[in-house]
């Protein structure tokens, strides 16, 4: 999904693509176009061809990634999970801060043209919001990464896409976190979950994250209520607000939109850029993962000042270097 949309947005050259192996890098190179095969992540980086990386790895290699991405003056588009601890995001925090180049991380629901909208209809708000995203995320094969602590699980894995949802569509800061498990074996391994936002301006977001996925539904539907105005956003496929119909069309959760953002940045660095959501979001998740953990509120802050007690139920990740890395350069001009 990721090299048709980098084509769409404007991406004309793809120069090198690396694994560890190699093998893997060059059946998909060779596939896709690419000009060079690297057999390591810095051979990537440090190719004097490459001026954008995108990091489409296990997750646990992500955050050492961006970093030495870059440091190395690259603009980086990372695939979420950005970070799987505070330690590691607030490395990344430091690196982005120092970087000359532009970190974006595809959390690609806020740019989707249902949210867009939908966003539009919540900031005419004039009371607190009560926001329900509930995901049947359907069952997951024995031996899924999923189950794998080392990447971060369902919660820090895929749960991470709805958080920065509902901060999108309700901007106020949010002020708490809860966490809640269903079964066994921890937050990170747990295949429900629900995830309580508290925000500063009294709204709530609750997201039920489930293993269920019942015939005749779709997997994601998202109801907001503040006042006289109730919006129902059915599984990005329709936009109903005070049900009226104000949207409908192919399932589009904005993925070739959040590559075109990603490109205007590059192409106009002198414009004011949004909020930074990656580092923001990833510090929600993670401190839902330690309220679970502890079964306490945790109150998110910046990532710079955050505490850098990671998780306790999740293991020390292993060696990156085994990373595949792939890498598009040169954005159009």
């Amino acid at each position: 999904m990721l090299l048709p949309a980098f084509r769409a947005a404007g991406f004309d050259r793809f120069v090198t693509v690396g694994s560890a192996g190699g093998l893997r890098a060059r059946r998909f190179g060779e596939r896709a176009g690419f000009a060079k095969i690297a057999g390591s992540a810095d051979a990537v980086i440090d190719d004097p061809d490459v001026d954008v990386v995108v990091i489409a790895t296990p997750h646990d290699a992500h955050a050492d990634l961006v970093v030495r991405a870059l440091d190395a003056g690259r603009h980086v588009w990372c695939e979420k999970p950005l970070a799987l601890s505070f330690d590691e995001l607030q490395a990344v925090d430091a690196a982005a801060r120092r970087a000359d180049g532009v970190l974006f991380v595809g959390f690609n629901r806020r740019w989707s043209p249902a949210a867009r909208l939908a966003r539009e209809h919540l900031d005419a708000r004039t009371s607190p919001l009560t926001m329900i995203y509930r995901v049947a995320a359907g069952k997951v094969a024995d031996g899924h990464w999923y189950a794998d602590r080392r990447q971060g699980g369902r919660l820090l894995g895929e749960v991470c896409h709805f958080v920065d949802t509902c901060t999108f569509l309700n901007p106020s800061e949010v002020v708490s976190v809860q966490a809640h498990p269903a079964g066994g074996g921890g937050v990170l391994l747990a295949d429900d979950v629900t995830v309580v936002l508290g925000h500063a301006d009294q709204s709530t977001s609750v997201i039920v994250y489930s293993s269920a996925r019942p015939a005749g539904i779709g997997k994601e539907h998202l109801e907001a209520l503040a006042g006289d105005t109730h919006l129902v956003l059915d599984d990005f496929r329709n936009l109903t607000v005070g049900g009226r119909g104000v949207w409908q069309g192919r399932q589009d959760k904005g993925h070739n939109a959040a590559v075109r953002e990603f490109h205007r940045r590059l192409r106009n660095t002198g414009d004011a850029p949004e909020p930074d959501f990656g580092l923001a979001t990833s510090a929600h998740v993670l401190a839902a993962a330690a309220a679970a953990t502890a079964t306490t509120t945790a109150t998110p802050a910046a990532p710079a000042t955050r505490s850098s007690a990671q998780p306790a139920d999740r293991a020390t990740p292993d060696s990156t270097s085994g990373a595949d890395v792939a890498t598009t350069p040169n954005a159009a001009t």
